[in-house]
């Protein structure tokens, strides 16, 4: 009877620790003003901090080059921007629409919807990288990774390989047809196009800020990788060595759904500052939308942080900090797939390629986490620009931006007062005459207080990224600015 009772108090004692180490690690998780794990949205673990969320990677490159999915056949060319229009394709007698891709003269065919017009159903050989299906009572198998087809196991050559296209695999139709003795037809007589209108993906695409071409920053080694989708889709960092001049989109299809396959499925990527985050999907949008650069109080250009610094934001990163505060992350650091949890909605019963969300998008972007939320702009969770009204959190942090660049502009040319902009990089600083201050005259207080003000100004989300952060870096630059803290603010 001892023996039980000892062991009964024994299995007590392991329960009631249980639940005190679960209660620490679910308070160790910041205040979202609901419950986030009774959500299913977030699970509870360690706490949110720099430590855990990125590590020191050893000495890299940043940003990291995407690794390629595959090595691939030197005739295997994606193009610049592929564009899909779908057409009647007849082969081996058989016809229907399918998507189609015509690059450098050669047609390439979506491999599902045409063996679907065969009648055949695809398989997928893992170890040789290759599409398998079985026609005529002959087994088939297409490589992605280089020019061949085997044909009841005996390898035929092609001239082209197939491709991976949107993460589809779309053949070479004419060359396959004739490896595999099918008659093959697409002229306008036997294969009329019926419908030239973009898909709904390259429509969507076509309205984003990835279509349109930047010449003047594709004219730049600094900035080619990422505002070339041609050279990003092939690693090339020097205008010299792209194969043409002429302006490519930002992003191409090949940029994300094949050059970066192993970036998006591995999930790190190296963020300025050589920090390894582990990113999920969203490591392909922070490879290149970070700030580039980061803070350096002995900068003498007195440069900014780098637009589209959304991975920054998100991450909790990239601000000039107080060593003597601690900064937090929003639970919107925690999202498995980053950018992408929100950002890749379903828009016109597709995932969003427009790629930002409106507000009247905000339900579907943030309602499985915040049930019934409509607006972006959700109520903050205390007045932090001390105006005596609690609104929502973009509403908060614009008053915010507002305090800061006043007092900036206040204190410049020796509390003569001026205004500041930004061109080529860095900060322009000018007084009241409009003249511009060399930047070695502008203090190193007023040169942090701008840099945070322009990392959470040009974010562009408000706050919605990681409020609790972005709330702390302005409030914070306030108060090493002014030397007190944002007048009747809840500080952070």
């Amino acid at each position: 009877m001892s023996k039980r009772i000892g062991t009964l108090i024994v299995l007590i004692l392991a329960v009631s620790l249980l639940a005190v180490l679960a209660a620490n690690s679910v308070m160790a998780f910041p205040n979202m003003g609901s419950d986030c794990y009774a959500s299913g949205c977030h699970q509870p673990g360690k706490p949110l901090t720099k430590d855990n969320l990125q590590k020191p990677a050893p000495a890299a490159p940043a940003p990291a080059a995407p690794a390629p999915a595959t090595p691939k056949a030197p005739a295997q060319t994606a193009p610049a921007a592929t564009s899909a229009k779908t057409q009647i394709i007849v082969l081996n007698g058989k016809s229907g629409s399918v998507p189609v891709v015509v690059d450098k003269g050669v047609t390439f065919v979506e491999a599902r919807s045409l063996l679907a017009v065969l009648g055949v159903y695809p398989g997928w050989d893992q170890g040789k990288k290759a599409v398998t299906f079985n026609l005529d009572g002959k087994a088939i198998a297409v490589y992605t990774t280089k020019t061949q087809v085997d044909v009841d196991g005996k390898p035929v050559s092609l001239p082209v390989a197939a491709k991976n296209i949107r993460s589809r695999v779309y053949f070479p139709i004419e060359a396959l047809a004739k490896a595999l003795g099918l008659p093959y037809g697409n002229n306008p007589a036997s294969a009329p196009v019926i419908e030239t209108k973009d898909d709904k993906w390259t429509a969507q695409w076509k309205q984003s800020g990835h279509f349109k071409p930047n010449v003047s920053a594709s004219e730049r080694d600094d900035c080619i990788y990422c505002h070339n989708g041609v050279a990003y889709s092939k690693g090339i960092k020097k205008v010299a060595d792209m194969p043409s001049k002429d302006p490519a989109p930002q992003a191409t299809c090949e940029s994300c759904h094949v050059t970066a396959t192993e970036l998006r499925t591995n999930g790190k990527v190296i963020l300025p500052g050589n920090l390894t985050v582990n990113a999920g999907k969203g490591a392909l949008c922070m490879d290149c939308h970070n700030i580039r650069r980061t803070p350096n109080a002995n900068d003498a250009r007195k440069s900014y942080p780098h637009y589209g610094m959304a991975s920054a934001m998100l991450m909790g990163v990239g601000a000039f900090e107080n060593p003597n505060k601690i900064y937090n992350n929003s639970a919107h650091t925690a999202n498995p797939d980053t950018c992408l949890s929100c950002h890749n909605i379903k828009v016109d019963g597709i995932s969003n390629h427009y790629f930002k969300i409106t507000e009247e998008q905000a339900e579907a972007a943030c309602g499985s986490c915040h049930p019934g939320l409509t607006t972006f702009n959700r109520l903050a969770l205390g007045d932090y620009d001390g105006n005596g009204k609690v609104e929502g959190i973009q509403d908060e942090t614009k008053g915010l931006l507002k305090l800061l660049e006043k007092e900036i502009n206040k204190r410049l040319d020796h509390g003569k007062g001026g205004t500041f902009d930004s061109a080529s990089g860095a900060f322009v600083f000018k007084n009241a005459q409009g003249e511009v201050i060399p930047a070695a005259q502008v203090p190193v207080e007023i040169y942090k207080a701008a840099w945070n003000w322009k990392l959470a100004k040009a974010d562009g989300s408000y706050g919605v990224h990681n409020p609790i952060y972005t709330i702390q870096i302005l409030q914070e630059a306030y108060k090493e600015l002014t030397g007190q803290p944002v007048p009747n603010a809840r500080i952070r």
